[in-house]
């Protein structure tokens, strides 16, 4: 089925659901950031190195979707 969405996109049928994909991974972005002075504000230094990148693709926009939204609140719960 995977294969089938890859060539041919995500839909909906018709009942406006359909398959959706969540993928996650480990990224470490080594970056950084400094910190400055002007006049007289300072700017604080941030240091990023490991976070999770999700991916969440939907098959259809929520703005337009009742199943997208569910799927798409469902994630965002898990998140907190």
């Amino acid at each position: 089925m995977l294969e089938y969405h890859l060539e041919h996109g995500y839909n909906t049928d018709l009942y406006s659901e359909g398959c959706f994909d969540l993928e996650a991974k480990f990224v470490n972005l080594h970056g950084k950031a400094s910190f400055t002075e002007h006049d007289g504000v300072f700017e604080s230094y941030l240091s990023i190195d490991d976070i999770f990148h999700y991916l969440l693709v939907l098959p259809d926009e929520i703005e337009q979707s009742e199943f997208s939204v569910k799927i798409h609140q469902l994630f965002m719960r898990s998140m907190t």
